[in-house]
């Protein structure tokens, strides 16, 4: 299409775009006032019907809605060229495909205009680009100059056959019948063709359609102005004039062409410049002008290839290419005394809501078309030659457009006119209705669907029914045009209206979105106000199912997430997934239950609560987030969907921290307490990302960590007002980062749910794939030494009596230093019966060292902070080396530093049953500080047979490529232990590191001037803990924390591996926070301090896309309100490994 983007213009920044078109539409308005006051009364103008504005040249109008008259009474519904193209009503009650174009006034006024536009615009290009999609006019229009020295040659025939004048050209160059017929065959040999302009010759020939035959000329109107017009350019500094001849119905067809009445041409040669690059899609020919009107079509055609009349094009009819000739036909009613017939069972669709039609099929004069029910059985489309993929959904009832009222045409602008389109509701789908109301983004709704959205009190509703538009249908004068607000935005916004955010409201420059980060990027800062209409999908498909799946504490979508309806992970940034959305609302609410959203953002819970028939009261403090929410649930109904529009969300401007205040207008929904029966939160990560510069109130704009504690701690007092005793709150939360060292924001917040009345249910690790600053942490992480986020949190909190909260704190005088415990060096062979007095019971004896072992850290071939790696690690199961000691391979490999030492410390957990002593060790135990053999005899000859015999059987090749395997296995071992290369990395194999490990100097034999550097605690898995076990575990890991904190070189690191733990009773011990509560708790900030946070996990808990192979096979999510078995938690897969750093 002519009217296509300029890249120049799309890679504008965005400030920059809405500069300009606020000046453009500023200028235009200032112009169509003047014009307007200046006007003689009787002038009347076309308005867009989609934005309002006044056409000045081509009006593309719906021939379905037209009904000219000489009076006011003129109905007809018109576009501009912007809102046909980019933003056409998508519930207008007929197809793109019924419209047509016509000029607003004579060739000569548009042109004149046209001229006025592009001076307003000073030579800008881009500014010119801006004013060619509002105004629907090309960049300039171009005269065309006809050769008047040109004399038709006499001796040729204009009846002649092409033939025929080629014998004559022939016979007249040779000068005998015989040469003549040579030339003529070797012209029309098969395989060659030309196209000679035919001047010089005499042989008029259009260079469009590069046709001769006098035949297909007059068909074609003749050439135009019966002479050769003449085309200037220039080659090599001086110019060229060129003659051409053109068909009349081709260069009229060239969008771009007119023809004033005196005769005068306009943008011919330059549709001939435009038209050498382009190949006709049928006769596969240059000089292709048409192309099909569909915004994403490329497919371009000569006049005569395009199967229409010239008349019809020439008369403003808009063509379509084949395959979309019929594409919107499901946008509108149905063919003119036609009847829609199921082709299965035969049975007419006119009192069916939906049914399904081919896309692939022709209309003849309607679409194949089915019921639902044929269309769900297997054997109604066996015989039809199209699969299901190519069959769409299709509305008896399409949604008349609010915008589809009578084009407003009257003196001096005046809107007048009656609804010509079909208006109907975007929910209900009915046509008539005593009043109408208008929805999110403009969307229509009739009186009983309002009503039913908002449930409001009779108070509030006369309030803002004062404040709304009302449509009554006997009243001509009425319509739903610009002026009609909506209902949350008018009455629920305490700052002001929200119909035009600013783009300064969403500040973020470089995360604002991934789109705004792209080169050619085309997307807006201010949300669209245009309905969604009907979408593509209202629910996860089948290839997304396996994305639902959540079996484990570990949440890993590989490759980036997938997205159904109206979510978008581009127009927002840090939105969280839907599917952890749909999982929140699955599990812990049902059907027709009340959510509260307190930090809304683009929307993401507002329209799952939506799809899944939950009532969301969404909020958000930002006028820019509210607004895109309040477009992203702007989304029609679809007849087979199980929704109400009971259950569409109210959405409102307001601050989650003071919600019950009774000074904002939206207080109404959040006066009564316990009203919720969950909240989904999901609060800014600190100031991870600035979302506002001048919001009062932005919980992004409290960088340090105690301010965004201390005010998120009256959200966190509002979500228990408002839940319900008993029900969950979901917490989507992340960490963030200080001068490099590590900042647990989410354990510190997840603490402050616990003290204000919560206690932690579940608590997954999420994933964190594809981030935007991406590229930027790479080369921040290995400059500054330090991972990048790869996780965040998922908790689950349930609201209890804040009496009988359990905070899981230790006693202030379990944090001091004892070194009588048994867990200081030079105290790990200490009994376990020594220093009972300190502690009495039974967990004094709950834990011991089994293993403290010195070594000497192997020296690294590489600079350990070069390799890029992220928060999260995965392990590969091995049939010999536990999971933790893996991951003490790696924490050493990646923490350790060349020249110096490290220790070893393994805790375990004794049988409480049964008498102290040996016995209890776990499988790997080992003799304490030596001997330092016995480190190297658990490489025995028999873990090696079975490491062998591992790798044969997870190999299915022959005998040769395990021995190929083998034999570099063992290569990569050799050169590992030679220290020419390293296996560092997130997703590493630590076998041939941990060997190496072993095989170093370790106890008396390492070197006395070796400074400790590292300290590593291995975790415990948690299936040995029990109650009992997790204070003295906690008791142990503070003792090591006093030692490790005197022992450790300066700049030294502790690392202490944990993971989470589910006793007997239920309950969820977070003793990855727990731990860090304590080692902060007992030696403070100034010694040891966070430098990183790991999580590791074993490999095979990612999802894949096999997972789940059909929707029969696939088992959702279920509600466990009221559930107490053990069957509902999932089991713990990943651990913890907090790393810090000596500061004194």
């Amino acid at each position: 299409m002519l009217e296509g983007g300029s890249e120049a213009a799309d890679a504008m920044p965005l400030a920059e775009r809405l500069r300009l078109s606020r000046q453009l539409q500023e200028q235009a308005a200032a112009k169509q006032q003047q014009q307007l006051a200046s006007s003689d009364s009787k002038t009347w103008f076309v308005y867009c019907n989609q934005c309002n504005v006044v056409i000045r040249t081509f009006r593309y109008y719906c021939t379905g809605c037209e009904h000219p008259s000489d009076g006011f009474d003129y109905e007809s519904f018109d576009l501009c060229l912007g809102c046909f193209v980019k933003r056409f009503p998508a519930d207008h009650a007929h197809p793109r495909t019924a419209f047509a174009r016509a000029p607003i006034s004579d060739v000569d006024g548009i042109v004149a205009f046209t001229e006025r536009m592009l001076g307003q615009c000073k030579g800008d290009a881009q500014l010119s680009h801006l004013a060619s999609l509002v105004s629907g006019i090309p960049a300039i229009y171009e005269p065309d100059a006809f050769d008047d020295t040109y004399v038709p040659t006499q001796h040729l025939d204009a009846g002649s056959t092409s033939a025929e004048l080629w014998n004559t050209l022939a016979t007249g160059l040779h000068g005998t019948t015989t040469q003549a017929s040579a030339v003529t065959r070797a012209i029309y040999a098969p395989g060659i063709k030309s196209r000679i302009g035919g001047c010089a010759a005499g042989m008029p020939r259009c260079a469009f359609c590069g046709s001769a035959d006098p035949a297909l000329a007059a068909a074609l109107g003749g050439f135009a102005g019966g002479k050769p017009f003449v085309l200037t350019s220039t080659a090599g500094g001086q110019a060229r004039r060129q003659r051409f001849w053109a068909h009349d119905a081709c260069a009229r067809g060239s969008p771009e062409v007119l023809v004033s009445a005196t005769g005068q041409w306009y943008n011919v040669a330059a549709a001939l410049r435009r038209g050498r690059t382009i190949v006709c899609a049928g006769c596969r020919r240059r000089g292709a002008t048409v192309g099909c009107f569909h915004d994403r079509c490329q497919k371009s055609f000569h006049v005569g290839c395009t199967g229409q009349s010239p008349a019809g094009l020439e008369a403003g009819q808009l063509f379509w290419c084949p395959k979309h000739a019929d594409a919107d036909a499901d946008a509108g009613g149905e063919g003119e005394g036609a009847l829609p017939q199921c082709a299965a069972c035969d049975r007419h669709l006119t009192s069916d809501l939906m049914w399904m039609i081919c896309l692939e099929c022709p209309p003849q004069p309607l679409p194949f078309s089915i019921c639902l029910a044929c269309y769900e059985s297997r054997d109604a489309l066996a015989s039809h030659p199209h699969k299901k993929r190519c069959f769409r959904e299709h509305l008896a009832h399409s949604g008349g457009s609010g915008n589809s009222a009578a084009n407003k045409k009257g003196p001096r602008g005046r809107k007048g006119g009656r609804n010509a389109g079909a208006k109907s509701c975007h929910y209900c789908c009915t046509r008539t209705a005593r009043r109408w109301r208008r929805g999110y983004g403009g969307t229509v709704m009739c009186e009983d669907c309002f009503s039913a959205a908002h449930g409001l009190g009779a108070m509030q509703q006369q309030q803002q029914q004062q404040q709304q538009d009302i449509l009554d249908v006997p009243d001509a004068s009425t319509d739903l045009g610009a002026d009609a607000g909506e209902l949350e935005v008018v009455a629920l916004n305490p700052f002001g209206s929200l119909t035009a955010p600013l783009a300064e409201e969403y500040s973020q420059h470089i995360y604002f979105t991934r789109d705004i980060c792209a080169a050619t990027s085309t997307a807006q800062a201010a949300p669209s106000h245009q309905p969604l209409g009907r979408l593509q999908s209202y629910g996860p498909t089948d290839s997304m199912l396996f994305t639902l799946i959540v079996d484990s504490s570990y949440f890993d979508i590989p490759g980036r997430a997938p997205r159904w309806a109206s979510h978008s992970g581009t127009d927002y940034h840090g939105t969280w997934l839907p599917q952890t959305v749909r999982r929140a609302l699955l599990r812990y609410t049902q059907r027709g239950e009340r959510v509260l959203s307190n930090f809304l953002g683009r929307g993401t819970d507002a329209i799952e609560c939506f799809l899944l028939s939950r009532k969301c009261i969404g909020v958000d403090i930002n006028p820019s987030a509210v607004a895109l929410s309040q477009r992203n649930c702007s989304f029609s109904i679809a007849p087979a969907a199980d929704m109400d529009v009971a259950f569409r969300p109210v959405i409102v401007q307001g601050d989650a921290r003071s919600l019950g205040d009774g000074a904002w207008p939206g207080a109404e929904y959040f006066a009564e307490a316990e009203a919720f029966d969950h909240v989904l939160s999901h609060p800014p990560y600190k100031d991870c990302v600035l979302y506002s510069t001048n919001i009062d109130g932005d919980l992004s704009r409290f960088p340090g960590p105690e301010e965004f504690q201390r005010e998120m701690e009256k959200v966190i007092d509002q979500s228990w007002r408002l839940l319900k005793m008993g029900r969950h709150l979901t917490l989507g939360i992340g960490d963030n980062r200080a001068e490099c060292f590590y900042i647990p924001v989410s354990f510190q917040l997840i603490r402050s749910y616990i003290d204000c009345g919560f206690e932690l249910d579940e608590l997954l690790v999420k994933r964190q794939r594809y981030c935007q600053a991406f590229g930027l942490g790479t080369y921040l992480c290995v400059q500054f030494d330090f991972l990048m986020f790869t996780h965040e949190f998922i908790a689950s909190l349930r609201k209890v009596p804040k009496a009988s909260v359990d905070r899981m704190v230790l006693l202030a005088a379990q944090y001091s230093e004892d070194p009588g415990l048994g867990f200081h060096r030079g105290t790990a062979d200490t009994k376990a019966d020594a220093g009972a007095d300190s502690e009495p019971g039974l967990q004094r004896s709950a834990v011991s060292v089994a293993q403290r072992v010195l070594r000497q850290v192997p020296p690294s071939p590489i600079n350990r902070k070069s390799v890029v790696m992220g928060s999260v690690w995965t392990f590969e199961k091995h049939a010999v080396h536990t999971f933790p000691q893996l991951c003490m391979s790696r924490m050493v490999e990646r923490f350790g530093r060349d020249l110096t030492s490290w220790e070893q410390i393994d805790l375990e957990l004794r049988d409480l049953c049964t008498p102290d002593d040996e016995a209890g060790r776990g499988e790997e135990d080992m003799q304490v500080d030596g001997p330092e053999d016995a480190d190297e005899q658990s490489m025995s000859d028999s873990q090696e047979e079975s490491e062998v015999e591992h790798l044969d059987n997870g190999t299915h090749a022959g005998e040769y490529e395990r021995e190929r395997q083998r034999q570099i296995q063992e290569n990569r071992e050799q050169l590992l232990q030679l220290g020419l290369v390293s296996a560092l990395g997130e997703d590493s194999n630590d076998i041939a590191h941990y060997r190496k490990l072993l095989s170093m100097p370790s106890g008396s034999r390492v070197p006395q001037d070796l400074p400790l550097a590292l300290v590593v605690v291995p975790h415990i898995p948690n299936r040995l803990f029990s109650l009992a076990h997790i204070a003295s575990y906690r008791r142990a890991l503070v003792q090591i924390t006093h030692d490790a904190s005197h022992r450790l070189s300066p700049s030294g690191m502790l690392v202490l591996g944990v993971q989470d733990v589910r006793d007997e009773h239920g309950k969820l011990w977070p003793l990855g926070m727990l731990v860090l509560e304590d080692v902060q708790g007992a030696v403070g900030h100034i010694r040891l301090r966070l430098k990183e946070f790991v999580v590791v996990v074993e490999n095979g808990h990612a999802r894949k896309r096999d997972d789940v192979l059909s929707r029969d096979s696939f088992a959702e999510e279920k509600c466990i309100v009221g559930r107490t078995d053990p069957d509902i938690h999932l089991p713990i897969v990943h651990a913890y490994y907090l790393v810090f750093m000596k500061l004194k």
